[in-house]
C-alpha cells in the first residue's frame, strides 16, 4: 500500500506465542431508521393484534484491515525435515525462525478501503388470542420477515461463481453472468422471501377451580442478522482491491526483506465466497410444561425441544 495511513509495520503470528499486532486506520458511520405500527381489535372472545416493521440501514466504512500485510512464523525453517522434505514433528521452533527472518506465510489485502453498505428488512405479524372457554385460551400466529441481502453502493462486491464439485471458479461482481450460476444478484445473495413464522401456544386449566396448569407451544424463528456477516467479506476483494498470500518453499523461501515477493498460491486471490443460493437460518422449538400450586409453592415440570 502506497497510502500513508497505512504505514507501519506487519502483523505477526505465531504457533507458540501470541501475536503482535499494530492499529489499523478505521472510521465507521452507521445509520439505521426504523418505523413501526400496530393495532389491537378485541371481538367478544378474540383479542387480534397486528403490526408491521421497516428497517433501513447503512454502514459507511473506512478500513484497510490488513494492508500492511502479515507474517506468519510455524517454526518450518528450524525443523528437521525427513527424506520426502516434510518437516519432523516436534522440531523447530517458530520464534526461531522469526530471529532468523524467515516467514512460513504472508498474507495482505490493500485498495478500496471506502464501503458504503446499504439493506432494508420488512415484517409484518398478526396473532389471535381466543378464549375457547373460561379456562382454555389459544394463541395462534404468524409473522413474515424480508432481509435484503446488503448492497454496496458503487457495486463493489465481489463474489466466486463456484463449478459443481468444485472443479472450478470465476470471480463474478454484481449483475454480471456467472458461467455456473446465472446473473450475479447486486448483493451477492438472492433474497430469501420465504420467511414465514407461525406461533402457537395455549393454556388449559383442567378444573376451573383447581392449582394445575397446562401449557404448550410452537414456534419457528428466522435469523437475519447472519446476512450483516456477510458484506464485510466480500467487499475489498480483487478486482477492487489487491490481495495476495504466499507460502515459502525451498527453492523460493519467504524472507522478512521481502515477504510479499514471489509467486501467489492461486490465480484467484479472493479470500471469501458464498453460494448466492444461501438461505436465511432457522429453528423451531416446541414446549410443554405443567404448573402445579401446592400449599403456597409452585411446581412446574416442563419439556422444550429445539430443532
Amino acid at each position: 500500500s502506497r497510502d500513508a495511513a497505512n504505514y507501519g509495520p506487519p502483523n505477526l503470528n505465531f504457533t507458540n506465542y501470541g501475536d503482535l499486532t499494530d492499529g489499523n486506520r478505521s472510521r465507521r458511520y452507521v445509520h439505521t431508521w426504523t418505523f413501526g405500527d400496530g393495532w389491537t381489535f378485541v371481538r367478544k372472545q378474540h383479542t387480534v393484534t397486528a403490526g408491521f416493521d421497516f428497517t433501513r440501514t447503512q454502514w459507511n466504512t473506512l478500513a484497510d484491515p490488513n494492508a500492511r500485510g502479515t507474517l506468519f512464523f510455524g517454526g518450518l525453517a528450524t525443523s528437521a525435515l525427513t527424506s520426502e522434505g516434510l518437516p519432523v514433528a516436534r522440531t523447530g521452533n517458530d520464534f526461531a525462525d522469526y530471529l532468523l527472518g524467515y516467514p512460513q506465510q504472508s498474507t495482505i489485502r490493500f485498495g478500496s478501503p471506502d464501503s458504503y453498505m446499504r439493506s432494508s428488512q420488512y415484517g409484518v405479524f398478526v396473532q389471535d388470542e381466543w378464549r375457547a372457554r373460561p379456562n382454555l385460551t389459544f394463541n395462534l400466529g404468524l409473522r413474515y420477515d424480508n432481509w435484503r441481502p446488503f448492497t454496496e453502493k458503487y457495486g463493489r462486491l465481489s463474489n466466486l461463481d463456484i463449478a459443481p464439485g468444485t472443479t472450478a471458479a470465476v470471480v463474478v461482481m454484481p449483475g454480471s453472468m456467472g458461467p455456473y450460476s446465472g446473473v450475479t444478484p447486486d448483493g451477492m445473495i438472492r433474497p430469501d422471501n420465504n420467511n414465514l413464522s407461525p406461533r402457537l401456544g395455549f393454556s388449559w386449566k383442567p378444573r376451573q377451580k383447581g392449582r394445575t396448569i397446562v401449557r404448550g407451544g410452537y414456534g419457528m424463528f428466522f435469523d437475519g442478522s447472519v446476512y450483516s456477516r456477510i458484506p464485510s467479506r466480500l467487499a475489498q476483494q480483487p478486482p477492487f482491491a489487491t490481495s495476495a498470500t504466499f507460502n515459502t518453499t525451498a527453492s523460493a523461501p519467504l524472507t522478512m526483506l521481502n515477504p510479499f515477493q514471489g509467486p501467489a498460491d492461486t490465480t484467484i486471490r479472493n479470500s471469501y465466497a458464498v453460494t448466492p443460493d444461501y438461505l436465511v437460518p432457522n429453528a423451531q422449538t416446541w414446549n410443554l410444561s405443567v404448573q402445579q400450586d401446592v400449599k403456597g409453592h409452585v411446581i412446574e415440570a416442563g419439556y422444550v425441544a429445539t430443532k
